[in-house]
């Protein structure tokens, strides 16, 4: 029943683009614009994604689209990540994963990766009850979503590469 609602809310892609989070597509772009290699790792069937991906005119953002048909385990195990990283050619500790899930979250932080999570409505107190990520790597406000990815970026470098 949940699937068959949300097969019907993207069915029309200007429902999509209607309904898209326009801070974290901001990221994308921004992310495009500084020559930042990007991709997306997400556990939904890659026919849907590839669906979202066209309605927001985003498929030609993204170096690598990984979806759960091209991994064994889903999140909370890393495995997608680490492909990712693989297909990037960028090391696992070098990489940001910007997430919404308590998860997906856990699948960033056990592949090594700085993580900031972006709480929803719906994912806000599993993010909090579980603790996979700091407090200040937690983003209530879409807003202020890139300012603490600056601030995540600005931490990994100080500690990575002093």
């Amino acid at each position: 029943m949940r699937k068959e609602i949300y097969d019907e809310m993207v069915a029309d892609p200007q429902a999509v683009r209607d309904n898209q989070w326009p801070h974290t597509v901001g990221l994308l772009r921004a992310a495009r614009q500084a020559f930042c290699q990007t991709a997306l790792a997400t556990m939904s069937y890659r026919k849907e994604v590839l669906h979202v991906l066209r309605a927001l005119d985003l498929e030609s953002s993204l170096d690598a689209v990984l979806t759960r048909e091209d991994v064994q385990q889903p999140k909370p195990d890393p495995e997608i990540y680490l492909l990712a990283s693989r297909k990037l050619n960028v090391p696992p500790s070098e990489c940001l994963v910007v997430e919404d899930s308590p998860n997906g979250v856990r699948a960033g932080v056990a592949a090594g990766m700085n993580v900031v999570a972006l709480a929803t409505p719906f994912t806000a107190a599993g993010l909090h009850s579980s603790n996979p990520l700091e407090h200040a790597w937690v983003v209530h406000d879409p807003e202020k979503l890139v300012e603490v990815v600056q601030e995540r970026i600005a931490e990994h470098d100080r500690s990575a590469h002093s």
